[in-house]
């Protein structure tokens, strides 16, 4: 387990530095099974390099990354967590994701949950606390309905989707 938790390294002046660094930790590494990067202001390039770190890192089976500003898009770009459909989709191992409170919007849940619908291993991702919306609550419910490759558990709270679509899909939550 590597944890790099809480080191603020998002705002750090040596931000690219430091993205290039963690980039090449993860790039091959066969030893590495659980990171947790929370609470390190993560986001644009940094939060890109991560995300294609893990891409080839494909020991991993638990990436927190909670706490971060991975929905923030920046520079006229997408924001960073639209590359984490990839990891999704082509991960054999990933089996826990936390993605809470990263400012993820509808629009980048989208791609969220497209990953989602080819996912072979998670078992559980946490989307608690990002603004999707209903719209984005009902994304994720189609991904995990069109998913054909097992089961896998999300925690929604927090998404500040309305009371009445949350009770349609009462039995989705318990």
């Amino acid at each position: 387990m590597v944890d790099l938790s809480g080191n603020n390294i998002g705002k750090s002046t040596f931000a690219n530095e430091a993205a290039e660094a963690i980039y090449e930790f993860l790039v091959g590494n066969r030893d590495i099974d659980i990171i947790k990067l929370n609470w390190n202001n993560i986001r644009g390039h940094m939060g890109e390099r991560i995300i294609d770190g893990l891409l080839q890192c494909l020991s991993v089976r638990e990436v927190h990354l909670n706490n971060n500003l991975l929905g923030v898009a920046y520079d006229d770009k997408q924001p960073p967590i639209c590359k984490m459909a990839e990891l999704l989709t082509n991960s054999k191992g990933l089996e826990y994701l936390d993605l809470s409170f990263n400012f993820i919007e509808q629009k980048s849940i989208f791609c969220i949950s497209h990953g989602l619908k080819f996912t072979k291993s998670l078992k559980n991702i946490i989307v608690e606390g990002n603004p999707i919306g209903p719209g984005g609550l009902r994304f994720l419910v189609q991904a995990m309905n069109q998913n054909n490759s097992g089961a896998f558990n999300i925690n929604m709270k927090e998404i500040e989707a309305d009371k009445d679509l949350k009770k349609s899909y009462k039995d989705v939550f318990d």
